[in-house]
């Protein structure tokens, strides 16, 4: 049985394979806000929500995920623009 996804979240200061799970989790939330941004061209910003992203605010702050949603090549500057 896997463990819920907010004891994997409240676990990733304390264990490396949390650690990495929480990490993939915000580079592949960020590939996904990207294409949802480029393809509703979503000029007035991003609005995360949901139970996972609303307990893990800083996780959406970080360097990962903000470098990961803005890099692409034709984009980019567009991509920096949009406020999240």
């Amino acid at each position: 049985v896997a463990p819920h996804p907010d004891a994997i979240f409240a676990a990733r200061l304390t264990s490396a394979r949390a650690a990495q799970t929480a990490q993939l989790y915000t580079i592949y939330y960020a590939h996904c806000a990207r294409n949802w941004v480029l393809a509703t061209f979503s000029t007035g910003g991003l609005y995360i929500a949901g139970g996972i992203a609303a307990h893990n605010v800083p996780l959406f702050l970080q360097k990962d995920f903000l470098v990961t949603f803005s890099t692409a090549q034709q984009h980019q500057q567009f991509l920096q623009s949009v406020p999240i």
